[in-house]
């Protein structure tokens, strides 16, 4: 209780944005659909020379494409790579019409602000006040979590199936207080992960230890040596579509296909796992590569945390489920400030009523 009072209040700041971040991509493409979907999907889409060509007659002079990021799914957009501006455009496949450029939206910046860091500074040269006490309520969330789930235990059996069930017909505080008990039961397991997962962010002690003890790196990560092309005044696009028709094959389920210059990437599975190719400009022959099957331990494990971390894990069950967990989190905190006061209220009315008897 007493680690509660104090630290609550931050607590439901990180909970309540915590669970806007699991879905922030999907809200944004839900709000700014035009930007991600095209109008209509046609059989095949434009060859990447000639789209090439439709997006620099769009771009200013002093913009040039170097590459793409294709999402599976052949109702959205390609995202272009861009030299010349920091701005990310994307364009229809179909068409070669550049729908607009996007980026994280205002919105979302401070979602994430307030979940990493209080909207603190982020300069290396300040101090991360906010950073550091998001770190020091998220060490007390583990405490309150890991007592609240010894103090859950009842003494005896005939109590335990109370602590699985919520009423709603017994009033109000009786519907938060079993919300609290069994919801808080239920949810503890995915707001652990979270807790502990997210404490690598605020400390680099803590990120020390976290991966210290989950095991040290025992072996290099294997990788080929880079082929070196010569150098082009003006990229090559006409292998493009050799090397993305290779990746298809290769894939046949996979998040994203990336390709730039002389190196296509692809992403895969639930955690983003990569596999990076390099290829030959003038032939589309893939000449080296580097698998995600090869990386070190600690890179994969890396690629765990963070989606142990953001609910990936699973798919878009864990998500759903780690953006309700988060969320209950914050009704944990506010319905245990509730119960609180309302104590408080109850053992001074009681005081009131002692003190008028002995009056009268």
């Amino acid at each position: 209780m007493w680690l509660s009072l104090p630290f609550a209040i931050i607590i439901t700041i990180i909970c309540v944005t915590g669970s806007l971040l699991v879905f922030q991509s999907e809200i944004q493409e839900c709000m700014n659909p035009h930007l991600y979907f095209v109008e209509e999907v046609k059989q095949q889409p434009l060859p990447i020379p000639e789209l090439i060509a439709k997006a620099e007659q769009q771009l200013p002079d002093s913009i040039t494409v170097t590459g793409f990021r294709i999402m599976q799914d052949p109702a959205r957009t390609y995202q272009l790579r861009l030299k010349g501006t920091r701005a990310t455009f994307m364009i229809d496949p179909y068409t070669g019409i550049i729908t607009g450029s996007k980026g994280r939206s205002k919105f979302f910046s401070k979602v994430s602000g307030l979940h990493t860091r209080l909207l603190g500074e982020r300069r290396s040269d300040s101090i991360p006040w906010g950073k550091w006490i998001v770190g020091a309520s998220t060490l007390a969330f583990v405490f309150i979590l890991i007592s609240g789930l010894v103090i859950w235990f009842p003494k005896s059996r005939k109590k335990l199936k109370t602590r699985f069930s919520i009423s709603a017909k017994k009033g109000w505080y009786r519907f938060f207080f079993d919300l609290h008990v069994s919801g808080g039961f239920y949810a503890s397991i995915f707001l652990l992960a979270m807790a502990l997962t997210g404490l690598n962010w605020s400390f680099d002690w803590y990120n020390k230890a976290f991966y210290s003890l989950l095991g040290k790196e025992t072996e290099p990560q294997k990788r080929q040596e880079k082929v070196a092309f010569p150098k082009q005044d003006e990229l090559n696009f006409s292998q493009w579509d050799n090397v993305l028709a290779q990746m298809h094959n290769k894939y046949e389920d996979y998040n994203s296909i990336s390709i730039q210059k002389n190196t296509v990437s692809v992403t895969y599975g639930n955690i983003n796992k990569r596999d990076s190719y390099d290829f030959n400009p003038e032939t589309g022959e893939i000449v080296s590569s580097q698998l995600y099957e090869d990386q070190s331990y600690n890179s994969k494990l890396r690629g765990w945390v963070w989606a142990f971390h953001s609910g990936r894990w699973g798919g878009m069950t864990t998500r759903i489920l780690h953006c309700l967990a988060a969320f209950l989190g914050a009704v944990f905190c506010i319905t245990g400030y509730y119960f609180w006061i309302k104590k408080k209220v109850n053992k001074r009315n009681k005081k009131d009523k002692v003190s008028q008897k002995a009056e009268e």
